[in-house]
């Protein structure tokens, strides 16, 4: 039996290697501090003497023993770098001497290695070693050395021990290798600095809780250290840190509330040196997370289109097998951009040959007039699939698609001795010799997973996919009843472990049993229409369940540990039995063959990195360009336009008033809104077939009702479907969750929309939602023009940006401001008459102050004042959504002398409009403060002109008895003072009467921008002792 060594034996042992010193312990106080030293001043204290190291120990018999570091240095190799550094090694033909070895508490290794007068860095990875670092001297410690834990420290989880015949006793501390002495002293491998926040601002914990869920917390336990402790760094360690912390910890398997609560303790002393919040956002985006759109750089058009050129020019000359998805702002030019470069490749080359596979067909004749206009020497044909035009058996056609039987070999047998009595005269068939002439192919992309046919047999040189082309690689089957499959399968899946179980199953045998069932149609393609229906009925197709073996095949194979291609779905039996009827629901994709080793560009606008680099692999690179738009975006904030909402009556008619202030916009919405905008002068677009389209190019307005939110269900297959070879399998679950508006003014507004828990369904719901949103935003192509308005009427925040966010109510109030505008020529501003003209009541304050505001906020780019929108000196987004015409105020357009007195900006301007609708000289004063008359100047009257002076609501005992030249009328309200001013508008004579008064208007405002309620009543509080002769004339200007 083995000798149980004490510690003050292992300390001795310890100074063989260096100057050891004692360490913390584990204890319920100390947990994680068990390695840090016990006493200040280690590196003086430290010892190789056997008798003090006995009086230490002696004294601290549970202490841990720790060793300086100095003349030699330790390799760290992490229980997961074991591997990379063997194949290191084996790839450069490099050794390790044997050495002092120590075995770490996570099955890690130390190796001791001597170097002699080398400046080594310390806690540095290896490059190109993950998992390896260096223990040495360096820059980042205090005193000379680092510490390093001795045998035989007993930590949480394992033993510090010496690996068999690697003891000091056993074997001499070997010289460092060369090639990692190279390594060690690289000047860019220096001791790690204290992180710092690159991430400007506060840290938003939403945005952190949802990269949180791309990272599982069972990683590596550095890692999940490294985690909390950046967590700690980027909230301060508040307890809303803590929480975030904790809750995304307790998702993993091996949840410890006490080791949680002691690493974050830790980190308090880290002080971020070792991780920032950077890293966490980098360690979710390598998972598939993507980084809030609004937090995306936006660039000026100009530079947008710089960097796509440059993008696309460079793919074009290097022409690299791959995939390239270039996500750029809809409307920047991708598709131009690529048919320039295209030019220049013919022109080189005039066999070049390119693939352009768009969504739709009317997309492709579009494409095909794009080069005809920018590349008339270019060729170009666009393949249509089969119809009743080009095609005279296109039904039978569909019925032997349907059937999964090949078209071209079963029904055009074209070239063979039994051809279609069609074939020499077939459009269709005539697109062949079309195609071999053309250098652009045009095709839609449900051909990327067909076999060739028209379009010829060789490879491009070059494929362009125009817009999102994923749904067409998915393959989504209907259940298959779980008692609709063999009985050793349906045992099989019904086993605690089904993959364990399917390695044993035979699945050639069952897989040719079921193909020998399928019968193959009697009839070739020179038989006539009816022979040919005759035997398409008596054909047996594949079962699905041949299908659903197949890919549990696959999935053998792949050496997977779970099914992961298909699901086992159980639905409700409606019938008397009741219960649960149990059938599996295939879900794949597939990868285009045609497009092997072909260099492909792929021109999505709101395209999904994850998805993308999930089908084509991680080889696929994306490219992300944003740029700024002169579009106005008004957006609604709740959920009264949601697709449950708008079954009610009273949100039917609130979007019918909306869309009616609209006149000639174009809406996008489903097919289930049509019928409400029956009878509308409007252009209706549903969902789902816009991608790409210029049709409403230059649309003055336009509005989204909406949104095409896809059903948990779907959303789901979808996602298994494209990540069903994924490392980890699809989390179900949806929640509520805030996502954040960009707005034009900066600030971030939330809103509370349905996410998924996997941010893998997320991507998928992401590109059905918000995508669509996006790109019904930019069919008015606001990129290339101006004063163009979008009316979202979602409370679903989209990637752009908001200028105001409103109920529908105040976006009613909002949509009518300009046929209002049409109709008077100008709003006016006093509250009383803005009621009546809105149709507002006094308790609707707020609507009527949100119009105004919004009024002064969205008119124009440059936000000119309220005042400059009523004069119509600015263009104006209002104007512009009646069919994008200007419209100019003039003065003719004032309907009373009010209106035109409250929107001038100056004295001077309200002095020359008055001059012209009273045909005689007017003086006009200013107060700066109403409530504080004394600098109040009365300017003085021309003596021969005698103008009218009117003073609104003005006190009588504060009105001078005797004024020179003039007299001042007072009015009980404005609406008095107005019916006089119109009056006096209406007299023609040069001058007034006497009898008649001066006018003296008073105007409040502050500096140029008038007040939102412009021109009202003042009481001037003039002092009972005021002397009046002692007023000289004034120059007041604002």
């Amino acid at each position: 039996m083995e000798k149980i060594r004490t510690q003050i034996e292992h300390a001795i042992d310890a100074a063989r290697i260096g100057r050891v010193f004692p360490k913390k312990w584990p204890t319920r106080n100390t947990g994680r501090h068990a390695k840090e030293p016990l006493e200040k001043g280690y590196q003086a204290n430290a010892t190789c003497d056997p008798q003090a190291i006995r009086e230490t120990w002696t004294k601290h018999p549970k202490a841990n023993i720790g060793i300086l570091v100095e003349g030699f240095f330790v390799l760290d190799v992490e229980h997961d770098g074991i591997e990379p550094l063997n194949a290191f090694l084996t790839q450069t033909g490099s050794t390790l001497p044997a050495t002092i070895t120590v075995i770490s508490g996570r099955e890690g290794l130390h190796y001791y290695f001597r170097c002699h007068g080398l400046e080594i860095a310390s806690r540095s990875q290896l490059p190109g070693i993950p998992r390896v670092e260096i223990l040495g001297h360096g820059a980042n410690v205090t005193a000379a050395g680092s510490r390093l834990v001795a045998h035989p420290l007993v930590p949480e989880q394992g033993l510090y021990r010496y690996a068999a015949g690697c003891s000091p006793d056993e074997i001499e501390m070997a010289e460092a290798p060369q090639w990692l002495l190279d390594l060690a002293t690289r000047k860019d491998l220096r001791s790690i600095k204290p992180v710092q926040n690159k991430l400007n601002g506060p840290i938003d914990l939403q945005e952190l809780a949802e990269a949180l869920l791309c990272i599982s917390p069972d990683i590596e336990r550095n890692l999940w250290r490294n985690v909390v402790w950046a967590i700690h760094c980027a909230t301060n360690g508040s307890e809303e840190g803590y929480k975030a912390a904790k809750n995304w910890s307790q998702r993993g398997q091996k949840w410890d509330r006490k080791g949680f609560d002691r690493i974050w303790q830790d980190a308090a002393k880290d002080r971020g040196r070792t991780v920032g919040i950077g890293s966490i956002y980098k360690l979710a985006q390598d998972n598939g997370w993507n980084r809030p759109w609004f937090d995306d750089p936006l660039l000026s058009v100009e530079e947008g289109r710089e960097q796509l050129n440059r993008v696309i020019n460079q793919a074009l000359n290097e022409r690299k097998p791959g995939y390239l998805v270039v996500n750029a702002t809809p409307g920047l030019g991708k598709t131009h951009a690529v048919i320039m470069g295209v030019k220049e490749l013919v022109k080189q080359n005039p066999q070049f040959l390119v693939h352009f596979y768009v969504p739709e067909f009317n997309l492709g004749h579009q494409v095909a007039a794009d080069f005809k206009r920018y590349a008339p020497e270019i060729e170009t044909v666009v393949i249509q699939g089969r119809n009743e035009r080009n095609c005279n058996r296109s039904d039978l056609a569909q019925q032997v698609a349907e059937l999964k039987l090949s078209v071209s070999k079963t029904l055009c047998g074209e070239g063979t001795t039994f051809e279609c009595p069609h074939a020499k005269s077939c459009p269709y068939l005539a697109q062949k010799a079309a195609a071999e002439q053309a250098q652009v192919v045009i095709m839609p992309h449900q051909r990327l997973t067909l076999p060739a046919t028209v379009e010829g047999p060789g490879k491009p040189d070059l494929a362009i996919i125009d817009e999102d082309c994923t749904s067409s690689l998915l393959r989504i089957s209907n259940g298959v009843g779980l008692h609709n499959l063999p009985p050793d399968l349906r045992q099989a899946l019904e086993s605690p472990n089904p993959m364990e179980a399917l390695k044993s199953f035979d699945f050639g045998t069952h897989l040719h049993d079921l193909d020998v069932l399928r019968k193959a149609p009697p009839f070739v393609p020179s038989d006539n229409d009816e022979t040919i229906r005759r035997a398409l009925k008596m054909h047996t197709k594949r079962k699905p369940a041949y299908w659903l073996i197949t890919a549990l095949q696959n999935d053998v194979q792949a050496g997977m540990t779970e099914i992961r291609s298909a699901s086992r779905i159980e639905t409700p039996n409606k019938g008397e039995e009741g219960g649960t009827i149990v059938h599996w629901r295939l879900h794949v994709h597939t990868k285009p063959k045609r497009l092997e080793d072909v260099p492909v560009i792929i021109l999505d606008g709101t395209a999904q990195s994850p998805i993308y680099k999930e089908i084509f692999g991680d080889s696929c690179q994306v490219v992300k360009i944003r740029c700024k738009t002169s579009q106005t975006v008004i957006q609604v904030r709740n959920k009264t336009f949601s697709k449950k909402q708008l079954e009610r009556p009273e949100n039917q008619a609130l979007v019918r008033q909306i869309v009616e202030a609209c006149p000639g916009a174009v809406v996008f919405g489903s097919e289930s809104d049509r019928p409400i905008l029956e009878g509308l002068d409007v252009d209706f677009a549903p969902h789902g077939r816009l991608r790409g389209s210029n049709a409403w190019a230059g649309k003055a307005i336009s509005i989204q009702i909406g949104r095409p939110e896809p059903g948990e269900a779907d959303a789901l297959m979808r996602a298994k479907a494209i990540f069903f070879r994924s490392a980890s399998p699809i989390r179900n679950g949806f929640l509520k969750s805030k996502r954040i508006y960009r707005t034009k003014s900066g600030v971030r507004s939330p809103a509370k929309v349905r996410i998924a828990e996997d941010h893998r369904v997320q991507a998928v719901v992401e590109t059905i939602r918000e995508g669509s949103l996006a790109q019904n935003l930019h069919r008015t192509r606001p990129i290339n023009h101006e004063n163009t308005t979008h009316l979202l009427i979602t409370s679903v925040p989209v990637e752009c940006e908001v200028a105001a966010l409103l109920t529908p109510e105040e976006l009613l109030d909002l949509v009518r401001l300009p046929s209002l505008l049409e109709k008077h020529g100008s709003l006016p501003t006093p509250e009383r008459q803005l009621e009546q003209v809105l149709g507002l009541t006094r308790r609707e304050s707020r609507r009527k102050s949100n119009v105004l505001r919004h009024m002064r906020k969205l008119a124009g780019v440059q936000q000119v004042s309220l005042s400059n929108l009523k004069k119509g000196v600015a263009p104006l987004h209002f104007s512009d959504m009646a069919e994008n015409k200007h419209v100019s105020y003039n003065l003719p357009h004032w309907t009373t002398p009010l209106e035109a007195l409250t929107v001038r900006d100056s004295l001077d301007e309200v002095r020359a409009d008055l001059v012209k609708l009273y045909k005689c000289p007017i003086h006009v004063a200013w107060a700066d403060d109403v409530t504080n008359a004394v600098p109040f100047e009365v300017p003085a009257i021309v003596e021969q002109a005698q103008p009218l002076a009117a003073v609104v609501g003005a006190d009588s005992r504060y009105i001078p008895p005797d004024a020179k030249n003039h007299r001042i009328a007072t009015f009980a309200d404005e609406e008095a003072a107005y019916e006089a001013m119109e009056r006096a508008a209406l007299m023609e004579s040069s001058t007034l009467n006497r009898d008649q008064a001066d006018i003296l208007a008073i105007h409040e405002a502050k500096g140029s921008q008038v007040l939102d309620d412009g021109w009202r009543p003042v009481n001037l509080q003039f002092p009972p002792d005021f002397d009046w002769s002692s007023v000289k004339p004034s120059t007041s200007k604002i």
